[in-house]
Order: structure tokens, then C-alpha cells, then sequence
């Protein structure tokens, strides 16, 4: 997997495809390996005041790929991804209405990763991307009143 455990922030932006307005967002994710897998924690916050949670577990399978819930407020879906070599690319749906899906797919870049995808529900589709890195630890030197920001190295 691609991400370490913990805290990821993210700044990205939706759309309908019909639509060339955006909606930015602010995104934080909690990630944690468990003995199963991975939880993850999604908190996303728009400029609009927009604010949606949801969890995401991830388990490996005896095939070689993930099994994929996600539990929402306003979604509740799962599916499979495939985690073991980039990108990272998961699809999934919506067991009530089956014709709902979401494609994810998680990448490495020079400067962070990124994340994009579809998101259809119902007659409408929505693309996203996301841009996270790691949260920055911010140590202060009182004596000399320095600030340094020092990333979480990467693998």
C-alpha cells in the first residue's frame, strides 16, 4: 500500500461532468493498520460549509486483491481494489442501486499523492481529484525562535 499509517491532508476539488464549475474541498484521512487490514477515517469540508464523513475498511482476499467497504452517511458501497503495484485502483457499488459506482485510483506524484476518479449516482457523474501528504510535524526551537517543518519521510 502506497500510504503509511496516519493523518493525510488533502486539498482537491468535484465536479459534475456536465458542469465545468468546481467544488473545492479540504480533506483529512485517518489511516490505520489493523490485524485485518486497514481503517480508514475520511472527513471532507468544503468552502461551502459541506461537511460529510465516512469509514473505509480494507481487507486483503485469497485472490490477491482487497475487499473494499465504505460506510457513509449519504453512501454505503463496496467492491474490490488492487493494492500491490501502482496505481492503487479500487471499484466499487452501491448494493441498493446498483448502477451507482465509484472508481478510485491512488498514484504517486513528485510533490504528493494524488487520487482521482468517478463518482455515478444515478443519472448524474462526478470526477474528483485529490492532492495529500503526509501531516507535517511543526517542532519550534524557543531559543532561537526558529520553525521547521519536517515531513514524514516516505518509504
Amino acid at each position: 500500500m502506497l500510504l503509511e499509517e496516519g493523518t493525510w491532508l488533502g486539498k482537491g476539488s468535484w465536479r459534475i461532468t456536465t458542469d465545468s464549475s468546481t467544488v473545492a474541498f479540504d480533506a483529512t484521512i485517518e489511516l490505520r493498520e489493523v490485524e485485518q487490514g486497514y481503517e480508514v477515517e475520511v472527513d471532507v469540508k468544503t468552502v461551502t460549509n459541506y461537511h460529510h464523513q465516512f469509514s473505509v475498511w480494507i481487507a486483503p482476499d485469497e485472490t490477491g486483491t482487497y475487499n473494499v467497504i465504505l460506510d457513509g452517511e449519504f453512501i454505503d458501497m463496496e467492491g474490490c481494489a488492487k493494492l500491490d503495484s501502482t496505481p492503487h485502483l479500487s471499484l466499487l457499488t452501491d448494493s441498493d442501486r446498483p448502477k451507482d459506482t465509484l472508481t478510485v485510483a491512488l498514484f504517486e506524484t513528485r510533490e504528493a499523492y494524488g487520487v482521482r476518479g468517478f463518482y455515478r449516482r444515478q443519472a448524474d457523474l462526478y470526477t474528483f481529484e485529490l492532492a495529500i501528504r503526509s501531516k507535517t510535524e511543526i517542532v519550534v526551537e524557543e531559543e532561537s525562535n526558529v520553525v521547521q517543518f519536517r515531513p514524514r519521510p516516505r518509504r
